[in-house]
């Protein structure tokens, strides 16, 4: 469920997302990291005003953010990419701080760390206007191996779920 709402800080405005990550979940491999697949959801969010924006995840496992630009292809997961985040401060959790444009998608994709880790996570978004839109968008194909170093998607369908 994400959604968007007015708070009184020094950055005004707080788009949140809830979801969960479970075996039927959609899976990629982590932009330079293994060969292994990773449980994702894809987040899309579209912005007001242009200025720096926080994105910080909450779970009880450790969670991995990935910025895109326009747009997300899971078995091209380097295409796009902006930005992303680990949880280097040591609570396991990720914090992108980056600026963002209006009148531009972004897709966030939220993984766990481990390949194997399932399990609830909330995203937050606070920055200086309106996050306009917020919602998670689904990615489905038939992932197919070609060989240790090739992945790719029969054919890829995507579906929003605005909340």
């Amino acid at each position: 469920m994400c959604s968007t709402r007015l708070v009184t800080t020094l950055l005004r405005f707080l788009g949140t997302c809830h979801s969960t990550l479970s075996r039927n979940s959609s899976t990629f491999i982590r932009p330079s990291y293994s060969t292994e697949f990773y449980y994702y959801q894809a987040i899309q969010m579209e912005i007001y005003m242009n200025g720096m924006y926080i994105i910080i995840s909450n779970s009880s496992a450790n969670t991995y953010g990935y910025l895109y630009n326009s747009s997300f292809n899971p078995s091209r997961p380097s295409q796009n990419l902006i930005i992303s985040n680990h949880g280097t401060k040591g609570n396991g959790q990720f914090r992108i701080l980056h600026s963002l444009e209006p009148d531009r998608t972004y897709i966030l994709v939220v993984a766990m760390h481990e390949t194997t880790t399932k399990g609830s996570f909330q995203i937050r978004v606070v920055g200086p206007a309106w996050v306009s839109s917020i919602s998670i968008i689904t990615i489905s194909g038939r992932l197919i191996r070609r060989s240790n170093e090739s992945i790719s998607y029969l054919s890829l369908n995507y579906s929003k779920t605005s909340l």
